[in-house]
């Protein structure tokens, strides 16, 4: 409800404006700390939302290997997928308007893949001239596309996975920790007076 976002937002205000007002040499403290910490973590390419979950070796290596042997999968759907993702995200930039983007997005989308599917399957219908094969084909098109979409997502854990795992073995690891934990300790300590 709009009503309670926006008394959630208000309550959040007034919390930040007596912990200013009460506290702001710990309130420095705590900037200082996180600018510090998003400096080391992004020449890492990480984010601080990225140190709430330790990372698994053994989690990110099955992972790791559930990408190599489904990577056909990513590539059919990254192929077929190709000109109806990027086609509409091409002519979205073209508009100004930053708020009309979003909509025009949508719409582009939800137009163009069906006419694309329907194109694609004619195409595949020309070329083994099998009705089957061309109905199969299209049936695959909706699931593919949602596989090859959570293989992207699932690649991209994997990745900062890996990251994580580098990081939390460096001798960064202990400075890392003190800053994560003197921004959580502080903010604890600030929230409870």
């Amino acid at each position: 409800n709009e009503a309670d976002g926006f008394y959630a937002d208000r309550q959040f205000v007034d919390l930040y404006d007596k912990v200013i007002e009460s506290s702001p040499e710990t309130v420095v403290e705590i900037n200082d700390d996180f600018q510090k910490l998003s400096k080391i973590l992004k020449a890492r390419k990480l984010a601080i939302g990225n140190l709430v979950k330790k990372p698994s070796i053994p989690l990110a290596l099955a992972e790791a290997l559930l990408l190599i042997i489904t990577f056909p999968v990513f590539i059919y759907g990254w192929v077929n997928h190709l000109l109806p993702f990027q086609l509409p995200l091409y002519l979205t930039r073209r508009v100004k308007d930053e708020i009309f983007q979003t909509s025009f997005l949508f719409v582009l989308t939800m137009l163009f893949f069906p006419i694309f599917y329907l194109l694609q399957t004619a195409v595949v219908w020309m070329l083994f001239a099998n009705g089957w094969i061309a109905i199969g084909y299209f049936v695959t098109l909706p699931l593919f596309a949602i596989l090859s979409w959570k293989w992207k997502n699932l690649f991209q854990r994997t990745v900062i996975d890996f990251r994580k795992i580098k990081l939390f073995n460096s001798a960064m690891a202990t400075q890392i920790n003190r800053f994560y934990n003197n921004i959580i300790q502080k903010t604890n300590n600030l929230i409870n007076q």
